[in-house]
C-alpha cells in the first residue's frame, strides 16, 4: 500500500503528460433470451470462424497502462472495439483489418455480431501504437477502441453482522412497500462475477441468464465466482420471505437477469461493457454494475490532481461508456454503478463521468459516509453500504461491506419506481432520489429514502415551470421566479449588468435562494430545492479569471448579483464541491456565471 501511495503521489505531479486519446448450480435453468454465438461469414479466413463470444481472461499477461501509472493494469496484448453503427458489417471490417495487419500475430479472438463488438490480439510492443492509430487507419468505420483494463471485485466479508438488516429500516423500505413491491414486468440485470441462481432468495425469479464467456445461460458459482454476485442480486431483487431475519430484496416482486462477466477473479472493461450491452439488448429495465477499476492508495493525492486526471486520462474508456449508456438510454434502461471503494473522487473511474448513470456512494449508520467510499465529483446518491446482510451461495447469508452493496439498494429502488411509473427517465429518477433523500456528512450525496422517492413520483413533473419551461417557481417568499438554466458563457460584472439589467438577481434575491432552499450537491453542481419541492440546478461551471484563464469547471460555481460593492468589487454567490458559501465580494473583472430572475407578474 505504501508503494502504491508513493506512486500515486509521484504520478499526480505528472498528470499533464497523460495522453488524451480521443482518437452454480447443478440444476438446469431455462434461458429466455440468450445471445447466440455468432459466426463471421465466409469472407473471413478459415481460422477466424467459430470464435467464442468472449475470449478467456484467466492466464493473460497483465501490464501497467502505458497511458499513466495511476490507471489500473491492462491486458498486455488485447484491444477491444465497439462499433457505433448497429448495421456495421463485421466481415468487411475483419477483411480490412487483415489487409492492414496480415501477419498471424494480429488476430480477431472474439466477436459478437448482435452487439457489434470485436476483440483483437496484437503484439505487446505495438499495442499502444494500434490503440492510438487504428481509428485513423480505418476511417470507413465508426468505432471506439480501448485497452482492456483489468477489474476485480472489492468488498469485505464479515463473519458476524453487527445489526443484520439495518439498511431495510434506514431507507424506510417497509413503508415504501405500501406503494409497491415491484412488478414481474420489471427486470433488473445484475452484471457480476457469478450467481447461485438456486438460492432460496433467488430461485424462481430468474430470466434470461447469460455467461459471456460460455455464450449461454450457464451462470454459476464456485470457489472464486458467485459470492459477490449472489449477494448483490439478493439485495436488489431477493425474495422477502426472510425479512424478519434482516434480509430481503428491495424489489422482491421484480425479476432477475444474471449476467456473468468474470473469468475467475478478473474481468475487463470489454467484458463489463459487453455484459451491459447484452442486458440492454435482452430487455432489462434496470442494470446494476458493482465493479470498477481500483485506485487504491491514491486517497491522499490532492483533489485538484484527481480532477485533472479525470479530465485528461482514460478518455477512450469514457467515450466507450458514453456510447454504452446512450444505447441504454434509447431503450429507457437505467444503469446504476457503484462509486468505488478507494476513498477518492468518484470521477476517477471513467464509467462514472458520463452523467447518464446513477453513481452510488456508501453510507453507514449515523447518516455519514463510510471510510472507504469514493465521494464528491460525479456522485449521484448514497445508500447503506456497511454491514449489509444478504444471500451468499449454498442457501447461506452473510454481511458484506462496499459501494458494491450500496448500488443494488438503489437498483432495487429504481425497479420499484419503474414498477410504479414504467416510462420514468433516468433524469427523473435522479431528481426523485436526490430531493427525497436524507443529508449525509462526509462529502457524499443524500441517502435514498425509498418511501419518499415513491411519493415524489406522484408530484406533477412539470410543477413550477412557467412560460414554455423557461421560468421556475420555487415557492420563495418574495415570489421571485428563477430561470431554469444559465446564460451561456462567463460575464464580467459590467457586461452582465449591461446585458441583463433588471433580470440579474439582486444580492437579496441570491441570499433568499441560499437561505430558503435546500441545496443538494449532485457531483457537478447543486440542485436547489425550493420550499414547494420544485428545483433548479446551478452547475459548477467554473470561472474566468481577470487574465482570461478558465478554472474550477466541475468543482466551483460563482454567480453574479446586480448589487455593487465598490468600484472594483460586486456581490455574488459562490460555492465549491459540496459547500455553499455566504455572499462573497467578487472582482468585477472576473468572468462569472449568470442565472436570471423575474417576478410572477412578468
Amino acid at each position: 500500500m505504501k508503494t502504491r501511495l508513493i506512486l500515486c503521489l509521484f504520478v499526480a505531479a505528472l498528470l499533464f503528460s497523460c495522453n488524451n486519446n480521443e482518437n452454480n448450480s447443478d440444476e438446469n435453468i431455462s434461458v429466455a433470451a440468450d445471445v447466440p454465438a455468432v459466426t463471421i461469414g465466409d469472407s473471413l479466413p478459415s481460422d477466424y470462424k467459430e470464435k467464442p463470444v468472449m475470449a478467456p481472461i484467466s492466464g493473460v499477461k497483465v501490464v501497467r497502462n502505458p497511458e499513466d501509472s495511476v490507471a489500473p493494469q491492462i491486458v498486455a496484448n488485447r484491444l477491444s472495439i465497439f462499433f457505433e453503427d448497429d448495421e456495421t458489417d463485421l466481415n468487411a471490417f475483419a477483411k480490412d483489418f487483415k489487409k492492414l495487419y496480415p501477419k498471424d500475430e494480429y488476430k480477431i479472438i472474439s466477436y459478437n455480431d448482435l452487439l457489434k463488438t470485436i476483440e483483437i490480439q496484437v503484439p505487446e510492443d505495438v499495442l499502444d501504437v494500434i490503440h492510438k492509430g487504428l481509428e485513423t487507419q480505418m476511417p470507413d468505420y465508426k468505432f471506439i477502441i480501448t485497452v482492456e483494463t483489468i477489474y476485480s471485485q472489492e468488498y469485505s466479508d464479515i463473519d458476524k453482522c453487527a445489526d443484520a438488516g439495518w439498511h431495510i429500516d434506514a431507507i424506510n423500505l417497509r413503508k415504501a412497500w405500501e406503494h409497491t413491491k415491484g412488478s414481474k414486468k420489471v427486470v433488473v440485470a445484475v452484471v457480476d462475477d457469478g450467481f447461485d441462481v438456486n438460492h432460496e432468495l433467488l430461485k424462481g425469479r430468474v430470466i434470461s441468464p447469460y455467461n459471456i464467456f460460455t455464450a449461454n445461460g450457464n451462470v454459476y458459482c464456485n470457489s472464486t465466482n458467485g459470492m459477490h454476485g449472489t449477494h448483490v442480486a439478493g439485495i436488489a431483487v431477493g425474495a422477502d420471505t426472510h425479512i424478519n431475519d434482516g434480509v430481503t430484496g428491495v424489489a422482491p416482486d421484480c425479476l432477475l437477469m444474471p449476467v456473468q462477466v468474470f473469468d475467475g477473479e478478473r474481468t475487463t472493461t470489454f467484458a463489463l461493457a459487453t455484459g451491459i450491452l447484452y442486458a440492454v439488448a435482452s430487455g432489462a429495465d434496470v442494470i446494476n454494475m458493482s465493479a470498477g477499476p481500483s485506485y487504491a492508495g491514491c486517497g491522499d493525492v490532492p483533489l485538484d490532481f484527481q480532477r485533472e486526471f479525470s479530465k485528461r486520462c482514460q478518455k477512450d474508456e469514457e467515450r466507450l461508456w458514453k456510447m454504452v449508456l446512450s444505447k441504454a438510454k434509447k431503450k429507457n434502461c437505467i444503469v446504476v454503478f457503484s462509486a468505488g471503494n478507494d476513498h477518492v473522487l468518484s470521477c476517477l473511474p471513467p464509467q462514472n463521468r458520463t452523467g447518464e448513470a446513477i453513481v452510488i456512494c456508501a453510507s453507514e449508520k449515523g447518516n455519514k459516509a463510510t471510510t472507504f467510499t469514493n465521494y464528491a465529483d460525479a456522485s449521484t446518491i448514497s445508500a447503506p453500504g456497511l454491514d449489509i446482510y444478504s444471500s451468499v451461495p449454498g442457501n447461506k447469508y452473510s454481511c458484506l461491506d462496499g459501494t458494491s452493496m450500496a448500488a443494488p439498494v438503489v437498483s432495487g429502488l429504481v425497479a420499484l419506481m419503474k414498477s410504479q411509473k414504467p416510462d420514468i427517465t433516468v433524469s427523473q429518477v435522479i431528481s426523485a432520489l436526490q430531493e427525497s433523500g436524507v443529508e449525509q456528512s462526509g462529502n457524499i450525496p443524500n441517502m435514498v429514502q425509498a418511501d419518499k422517492a415513491l411519493e415524489y413520483l406522484d408530484k406533477p413533473l412539470t410543477k413550477g415551470i412557467l412560460n414554455g419551461h423557461e421560468w421556475v417557481d420555487l415557492g420563495l417568499p418574495s415570489g421571485t421566479l428563477w430561470k431554469n438554466k444559465n446564460e451561456k458563457g462567463f460575464y464580467d460584472y459590467d457586461a452582465a449588468v449591461h446585458s441583463f439589467g433588471s433580470k440579474l438577481p439582486t444580492k437579496e434575491q441570491l441570499e433568499e435562494l441560499k437561505n430558503s432552499c435546500k441545496w443538494i450537491w449532485t457531483g457537478s453542481g447543486f440542485k436547489v430545492v425550493g420550499p414547494n419541492g420544485v428545483s433548479i440546478v446551478l452547475p459548477a461551471a467554473g470561472y474566468r479569471g481577470c487574465g482570461g484563464r478558465v478554472g474550477g469547471v466541475g468543482s466551483y460555481g460563482s454567480y453574479w448579483s446586480s448589487t455593487p460593492y465598490d468600484s472594483g468589487i460586486a456581490w455574488g454567490l459562490d460555492f465549491e464541491t459540496g459547500v455553499v458559501y455566504s455572499m462573497d465580494e467578487l472582482r468585477r473583472c472576473c468572468g462569472q456565471s449568470v442565472r436570471l430572475v423575474c417576478n410572477k407578474k412578468n
